[in-house]
């Protein structure tokens, strides 16, 4: 299923997850809909008893109002980063091609005694770690005063010892491989692609300083920018050692998708201690390699997993696979039945009608304009139990409490609501953001042409990616949690 006119990478501002008052509980079903949802019964996470197995009928879902999300709050840069990234690339020796590969994960100080260091754009060495090993999720510690430093700009080009370089993604839009894969066409010259630098969703709130047209907003960054704050953000991953072993989540993009897509769920899988990879399938829009008969989505991730464990020397403790659109596919036809998978936007079958064994979490929208949610429900296996939406929102607040909520193995939330997620409200916003700047001039020609846009016209209406992530990056991160930790 093309993922079509669209479909970038990275996100630029960061979900917050639901609030509830202290000491109160989530709202909760007011029981009087028949519809089979998985409820809550009490705080501890019990199981409602009256929980049944999935329909082929779309139930209604509580209304979802913007009253009950949280805005994403301006914070100061944090001392300690928790989140590092590397843009890797890939040797695919019989293709002649190297693929780009987004990694993320935990940032975790170097062995006792030891100093690692790295050369800065300035040409200066600097102290990167020491002191004691911590778990792979845990901050680093053992850092010195720390002073954030922005990317590309003189600063970073003097960075000092006691400094840090938060990490960027170099994002592409190829309208050229749009138009091969959408249309066939070759004429598209590539001078028309469209390079973009995202900023990591963590560390969007303070990255734009200096640039709002409000005086006061502007002032009020800059302050923040001066004061310190121990927080969330991702750095350059070039400063901090790889951990030995971890948990490993391969993250699937869609048809004319990139590797950034759902970097806003990787960075927070890789707060919590998740090694995350995507890689740049022969699909994606960045068009960062030609594509070759015969390399696929199979020979890249079997590829990167052979490099991940003999070349980066990280042993995975448990895998997992989230798939967005035609992702979905990949997740289901990759690994065996220990790993754990997400289809995000996509189908619970595979063409052949054979379901994943294992924990698997789907999620779908009956405002899905490229993957129905009447035909997901049609093809959806009796074993699975519905979420219910207003239950996912207090998923966050029991992790919190210290008492995590436990999840069906096989989970489906159908989000039914009249402002329930398009195809690509999942996608990170930033992606999104750089895909409505560089391709909404086209839409009026792809419409006229009958080429497939996928929601793309849905999303310029409801720019939800941020709503959207709201509910989805709590609830995929504690599904994770649950079934690999």
């Amino acid at each position: 299923f093309l993922e079509a006119f669209l479909t970038g990478s990275t996100s630029t501002f960061a979900y917050a997850p639901p609030n509830f008052p202290q000491g109160g509980t989530p709202p909760e079903n007011d029981g009087n809909n028949s519809n089979n949802k998985f409820k809550r019964k009490t705080s501890d996470g019990a199981f409602d008893p009256k929980v049944t197995k999935a329909s082929t009928t779309t139930s209604s879902s509580s209304s979802f109002s913007s009253s009950k999300r949280m805005s994403p709050v301006l914070k100061a840069p944090p001392q300690r980063p928790t989140v590092a990234y590397r843009s890797l690339k890939i040797d695919m020796d019989e293709f002649g091609v190297n693929v780009p590969v987004a990694m993320w994960y935990p940032a975790v100080a170097t062995a006792a005694g030891d100093v690692t260091t790295t050369t800065t754009t300035a040409g200066k060495r600097k102290r990167i770690g020491g002191g004691s090993v911590v778990r792979p999720g845990q901050p680093i510690m053992d850092y010195p005063s720390l002073r954030y430093v922005m990317p590309n700009s003189s600063t970073a080009n003097a960075a000092t010892t006691d400094d840090i370089i938060a990490a960027t993604y170099s994002h592409r839009i190829s309208l050229k491989r749009i138009g091969q894969l959408l249309a066939g066409w070759d004429f598209i010259p590539e001078f028309v692609s469209k390079d973009f630098t995202l900023t990591p969703t963590m560390n969007m709130q303070y990255n734009d300083v200096g640039t709002s047209s409000s005086t006061e907003l502007t002032t009020e960054m800059t302050t923040m920018m001066t004061t310190p704050m121990v927080g969330e953000y991702v750095m350059n991953g070039e400063q901090v050692k790889l951990p030995e072993k971890g948990p490993v989540v391969l993250l699937a993009h869609g048809y004319l998708g990139s590797r950034f897509d759902l970097s806003h769920l990787a960075e927070e899988l890789a707060n919590q201690g998740f090694i995350c990879i995507s890689p740049e399938y022969p699909e994606s829009l960045a068009s960062s390699y030609p594509r070759k008969e015969g390399l696929d989505r199979g020979k890249i991730t079997s590829r990167i997993f052979d490099i991940l464990e003999t070349d980066l020397k990280i042993t995975p403790t448990s895998r997992a696979v989230i798939g967005h659109s035609l992702g979905c596919g990949t997740a289901m036809s990759t690994g065996d039945d220990t790993w754990t998978r997400v289809l995000i936007a996509g189908f619970p079958v595979m063409r052949n009608g054979m379901a994943p064994k294992g924990p698997v979490l789907l999620l779908s929208s009956t405002n899905d304009g490229a993957v129905s949610a009447g035909r997901v429900l049609s093809a959806l296996p009796p074993e699975y139990v519905r979420l219910d939406e207003d239950f996912i929102k207090g998923l966050a607040y029991d992790a919190a409490k210290g008492s995590p909520t436990k999840l069906p193995q096989k989970s489906a939330l159908i989000f039914n609501r009249p402002d329930a997620p398009n195809h690509i409200s999942y996608l990170a916003n930033g992606v999104n953001e750089a895909m409505i700047s560089l391709l909404s001039p086209l839409l009026p020609v792809a419409k006229a042409l009958n080429i497939p846009v996928l929601d793309f016209d849905k999303y310029q209406d409801s720019r939800d990616s941020k709503q959207t992530a709201d509910i989805v990056i709590p609830l995929v991160t504690a599904y994770l949690k649950q079934m690999m930790l």
